[in-house]
């Protein structure tokens, strides 16, 4: 009887054996889906970043252009303020001046 008890014992120690090894081969195999999925998830995440930065760039280069264009329409505008002022002023000169060289000219004013 002895014999049966320990055949009994070791096909029970046998059997517990092969229930953690289905655990632990179901464990490895979640364990080795969960570190894909989040590697997954961590390569998303880097893309996602990566892909921002470039729109975030792409914009600033845009936005840098539009300023750059701003800037030269307003040196523009600044320098043919500048240019009419000064056509302005001198104006008054000017008349005078045709005006002192009319009678040189044989005309009347």
């Amino acid at each position: 009887m002895a014999e049966a008890g320990v055949t009994a014992a070791e096909r029970l120690a046998e059997s517990a054996w092969g229930v953690y090894g289905v655990m632990l081969e179901h464990l490895s195999v979640v364990q080795q889906r969960n570190v894909r999925f989040a590697q997954e998830m961590v390569d998303r995440w880097i893309e996602e970043l990566r892909d921002r930065v470039e729109d975030d760039r792409e914009a600033a280069r845009r936005l840098a252009e539009s300023a750059a264009r701003q800037q030269e329409a307003l040196r523009d505008l600044l320098r043919e303020s500048a240019d009419a002022y000064v056509e302005l002023l001198y104006a008054p000169l000017r008349h005078y001046g045709e005006q002192l060289e009319a009678p040189a000219r044989g005309e009347r004013g």
